[in-house]
């Protein structure tokens, strides 16, 4: 998790604690990490160009997890002057919300498996249908092929090699390369 930190106020500040509490789903399981960070120095955004910071949190390493939540409060911010204590509220425990949130995501998941089902079965459909036009077009046009060599065997059969023309000797042998030019089929 990231977030970014800027200063919006018109005081500089030494210090800031923000708390964060972190819910997760691990292997199903929802889990709670509670976080807390303290900044450096943060100081005016209008008189520092690079008064924002860009902040990582890393959570503890668990197999199979994702981030469900994030609430967060101030603790406390304190310059030389003054000092501002945050909510005296402790977040409160986030299993309602992971669990709401856990089966919107499985419910989305399983839209997504039976749409990907659907496209696949359009697909599978879609290439079933090109798979028979194209054995189709395969059998008529060996079927025609077949009663050409038919012709082709029935006008050559009693003639010598030596009494066929070029053309006529190409088709015989065309004809044999397929397996056509016999009496039987």
């Amino acid at each position: 998790m990231s977030f970014a930190l800027e200063n919006h106020t018109s005081t500089s500040w030494d210090s800031l604690d923000l708390e964060f509490k972190i819910g997760t789903i691990c292997a199903g399981e929802t889990r709670q990490w509670t976080y807390v960070f303290h900044s450096g120095p943060l100081p005016v955004k209008a008189t520092h160009a690079n008064a924002d910071r860009e902040v990582i949190v890393t959570l503890p390493k668990k197999p199979n997890c994702e981030m469900a939540i994030a609430k967060g409060r101030m603790l406390r911010a304190a310059n030389a002057t003054q000092r501002i204590e945050g909510s005296s509220s402790e977040i409160g425990d986030l299993t309602q919300e992971i669990q709401s949130i856990q089966g919107k995501r499985e419910a989305a998941r399983a839209a997504a498996a039976i749409a990907a089902r659907r496209k696949q079965a359009e697909d599978d459909a879609h290439y079933a249908k090109a798979k028979a036009a194209a054995d189709a077009k395969f059998t008529e046009e060996r079927a025609a092929t077949r009663a050409a060599c038919s012709l082709i065997y029935d006008k050559t059969v009693d003639r010598k090699v030596s009494d066929l023309t070029v053309r006529e000797t190409q088709q015989v042998q065309a004809c044999q390369m397929l397996g056509f030019y016999r009496s039987k089929y």
